[in-house]
């Protein structure tokens, strides 16, 4: 084993092979509600196929997929209908946790080039807009014309975004932009009715685990 991540839950593991193996071919992202189909093992442990839909929940970085109980295995490949590697399953007891292929795609890009992977530190935690309960969405749409983005639940105390006055309860959208740039953040006040934008500088930790 080359490397493990706690944080993300996922292992890099060298192989020596005489024969030739082709990695399989990565898609873009999971995407909420769509049909996928996960590598899993049945009480021999010999390979089998599940069927799941992913479900309109998520907790931190880690999606969801609802699909039948398999207590064998330790997680595996997620393929989308058009035979792409879009996730990785973790252990799990009902629903199954994934993680998307992009946020591990960038995290060995980062342990291959820095032997660590670097976590920019927010100082927020955040629900989905899109996760919301239809009727807080029509309203977010409809008043705001907001239909996308993240709502801030907390804050931490001193850190870079609440000195840039982002606050609970504000809606914050992140622009696509060249990763060698800070991010800039288009802030939603929905009590001032008040639409900013900022650059946020960013903490980073960086540690190796292994």
């Amino acid at each position: 084993m080359l490397f493990f991540s706690e944080r993300y839950q996922f292992a890099l593991i060298e192989v020596e092979s005489t024969i030739e193996v082709k990695p399989p071919h990565d898609g873009s992202r999971p995407q909420y509600n769509e049909k996928v189909s996960i590598l899993a093992r049945d009480k021999n442990l010999s390979s089998t196929l599940r069927g799941g839909t992913i479900k309109w929940d998520e907790q931190g970085f880690f999606l969801f997929v609802k699909c039948k109980f398999c207590p064998y295995g330790l997680g595996g490949p997620v393929i989308n209908h058009a035979g792409e590697l879009v996730a990785m399953s973790c252990v799990y007891n009902e629903d199954l946790p994934i993680i998307s292929i992009t946020t591990i795609r960038a995290c060995i890009t980062m342990w291959t080039k820095s032997g660590c992977i670097a976590r920019p530190m927010l100082g927020m935690a955040f629900g989905t807009v899109k996760l919301l309960d239809i009727v807080r969405q029509d309203i977010l749409g409809y008043k705001y014309k907001i239909y996308d983005g993240f709502i801030v639940d907390e804050v931490a105390y001193k850190c870079n975004a609440e000195k840039l006055g982002i606050r609970q309860g504000n809606v914050i959208r992140f622009s696509d932009v060249d990763p060698c740039y800070l991010p800039e953040i288009e802030v939603n006040d929905l009590v001032g009715k008040a639409k900013r934008t900022i650059i946020l500088p960013l903490e980073i930790t960086c540690g190796s685990e292994c």
